[in-house]
């Protein structure tokens, strides 16, 4: 297949040819490497690692926030200095949940938790009618990249709201 004829494919399928200017070089050899070895493509693979730094980042934003005592609205230069060399280490301890059809959370499941829950890339998370939202609150950090969220009907929706990002539905019940 000619170059033309693939990128006339790419942009059919909703994907596009794009140039990021600044990669290092070694990271992309062996990015590369990886991607052949596990039999996707650089894009693929160039693709779960952005949907993994931004179900992370939020978590990396307020460990960052909390540590300077201040709340981190937009990230300045400084921020994303500190956000840098913070990566390099890890800052805030989490559960991660991420990869599955459905997660059914229980109150059993929330106090067990001794510190924060992340769901990311799950198709539904369910949350028993048992679990009040300041449990939810406490211990569920957020939820990302869910087809569908179903909550008690009884929980306060913009601070629900705040806890969700890239989520298609939400339902209460």
């Amino acid at each position: 297949m000619s170059t033309n004829e693939e990128k006339k494919e790419e942009e059919s399928e909703g994907k596009k040819i794009i140039a990021i200017r600044g990669i290092d070089e070694r990271l992309y050899k062996e990015a590369a490497r990886i991607s052949r070895e596990i039999g996707w493509t650089i894009g693929e693979l160039i693709n779960q690692s952005l949907k993994l730094f931004l179900a992370t980042f939020p978590a990396l934003t307020k460990k960052v926030a909390e540590s300077t005592e201040q709340l981190v609205v937009k990230p300045t230069k400084e921020f994303i200095e500190a956000a840098k060399e913070a990566v390099k280490r890890p800052l805030l301890d989490y559960y991660l949940i991420s990869d599955l059809e459905e997660v059914v959370l229980s109150k059993k499941d929330l106090e067990e938790l001794d510190k924060p829950l992340v769901i990311t890339s799950v198709q539904k998370v369910i949350v028993d009618r048992d679990v009040d939202f300041d449990l939810f609150d406490s211990k569920v950090l957020y939820l990302q990249f869910v087809d569908e969220v179903v909550v008690p009907s009884n929980y306060p929706k913009v601070r629900l709201y705040t806890k969700l990002k890239h989520v298609k539905k939400v339902s209460f019940t």
